[in-house]
């Protein structure tokens, strides 16, 4: 069986995202990072797996402290863009709150949204942080446990720029409130 090696898939497809989010570098073993970046922005891989296969999508993540949090409060929740291409939330926290209505009314997200080829968009709150995770079809691997064998799915160059830039976007609505 031809095995692949995630880690330089990962290093590769970092190096393609480095025009958009600055230098990445390397720091632990399944994530690569962006120091540049205003916020804590990685790469890395998740799993979503069947009885025969196991798929690997390229996973944008950011996480950033939320200001919501005060003493001794810790909510928690989520929000997300779901199948049928509409935004759903699970919270009672103020910044995911403010971050779904604007998102909503934001013209250049229902624009990236509809050229953006991803799995999952989510947008969750926990433990004093928000997290965002760009989860996309193309740059990961596929694999089948019979007969075994590992396939790479292809990114294309436009829709890096497109993640990037929808990443940016939401990033920015975050950050903003």
């Amino acid at each position: 069986m031809l095995k692949i090696d995630s880690q330089r898939m990962l290093i590769d497809s970092a190096k393609r995202f480095e025009p958009y989010f600055g230098k990445s570098s390397a720091r632990q073993q399944g994530k690569i990072f962006f120091p540049e970046l205003s916020y804590t922005g990685s790469l890395s891989f998740v799993r979503k797996s069947s009885l025969i296969s196991a798929s690997y999508f390229l996973s944008l993540q950011a996480s950033l402290p939320s200001p919501d949090q005060s003493a001794g409060s810790n909510k928690s929740g989520r929000c997300y863009f779901n199948r049928f291409g509409v935004w759903r939330i699970k919270s009672s926290d103020k910044m995911l709150i403010s971050f779904y209505e604007k998102i909503k009314q934001h013209a250049d997200v229902a624009k990236l949204c509809k050229i953006t080829d991803f799995d999952a968009v989510l947008v969750s709150s926990e433990n004093s942080a928000i997290t965002l995770f760009l989860n996309l079809y193309g740059g990961g691997y596929l694999s089948l446990l019979f007969p075994p064998m590992q396939f790479k799915v292809a990114i294309s160059d436009e829709q890096i720029r497109c993640s990037a830039e929808f990443f940016k976007t939401l990033m920015n609505i975050l950050t903003d409130g």
